[in-house]
């Protein structure tokens, strides 16, 4: 996936975090089978498709307190959500006694986006200048509107710097995302995304 994240610092205690994210799928299949219907025999082919891409960014600010090599912030902010559906589908169909052939496709698509309140938790520890390591912890929930539900999320870092400005940041991260669409046309979104992430960090 691909993933871009920064934060900033004010002072000791005060700083600024943003998180954008995008999850991109694609979906196809086809069948083909035969049968009888009305006394007639019947064979078809019906092949289909469809692409879901979700994006979310969050912007918080995070209130950081410790001393020495730990640091713990809590952070308060704002996401936005938007995902878009679309596919498509063709079939092919012929009968015999007598022959005919038929075709049918059509395709659509939809999109929704809301803004949400997140809230964070965040863990650091420097083990020295070039290694630290890291819990993040984040919620989303959004209630009443078009789109309801809650969104969160757990890594588990390291961060290791063998220059000043420029590092290599590792991660195990887990995602839940359950989202629901009201309206005249319903929808649930139910996703979990896990695995291992890999950074190029760049500090000032």
């Amino acid at each position: 996936l691909p993933r871009v994240k920064a934060e900033m610092l004010i002072g000791d205690s005060h700083g600024l975090s943003f998180d954008y994210l995008r999850f991109d799928e694609d979906w196809a299949g086809s069948a083909s089978g035969d049968t009888v219907y009305e006394g007639r025999p019947v064979s078809g082919t019906i092949t289909a498709d469809a692409d879901l891409r979700l994006e979310m960014a969050r912007f918080a600010y995070k209130w950081w307190m410790g001393k020495e090599k730990n640091a713990f912030g809590v952070g308060l902010g704002a996401a936005y959500l938007r995902a878009k559906i679309s596919g498509s589908a063709e079939a092919n169909l012929s009968a015999s006694n007598p022959v005919e052939n038929y075709s049918f496709s059509g395709s659509a698509e939809g999109s929704d986006s809301v803004w949400a309140p997140t809230v964070e938790l965040a863990w650091r520890h420097q083990l020295n200048e070039q290694w630290r390591f890291y819990v993040d912890a984040s919620g989303i929930k959004k209630n009443g509107g078009t789109i309801e539900g809650h969104i969160w999320n757990g890594a588990v870092g390291v961060e290791w710097f063998p220059h000043k400005n420029v590092g290599l940041v590792l991660d195990y991260n887990v995602q839940k995302i359950d989202l629901h669409r009201n309206g005249d046309r319903t929808a649930d979104l139910d996703l979990k995304l896990k695995g291992p992430s890999a950074f190029v960090k760049v500090r000032f």
